[in-house]
């Protein structure tokens, strides 16, 4: 007899909110930082990444990370979100 073990395929976004639950503080601790939620592509709606929301005015891009556990950061000025995706932020200040 032979037994496999299957192990549990996570889905995406499912990811995505576990690996913004773990880096939340560090997120919401730059400065600028409002909040953070999946970046989807426009026209299909896939997901492409974590999307990171900042004030208009911020200027110390540099302090976040370009990727976060595999997946690519989108960076996006509030401004410039649209209210879905406001309402659809996994982590806020």
């Amino acid at each position: 007899m032979i037994l496999f073990t299957i192990s549990p395929i996570v889905p995406t976004d499912t990811k995505i909110v576990q690996i913004l639950d773990k880096n939340k503080n560090n997120l919401l601790g730059i400065d600028g930082v409002i909040g953070a939620g999946i970046a989807r592509n426009e026209n299909d709606n896939s997901i492409v990444g974590i999307a990171i929301y900042v004030e208009d005015n911020m200027t110390n891009f540099e302090k976040i990370p370009s990727e976060l556990d595999g997946f690519k950061v989108f960076v996006k000025r509030i401004s410039e979100a649209s209210e879905f995706e406001k309402e659809r932020m996994i982590v806020r200040k």
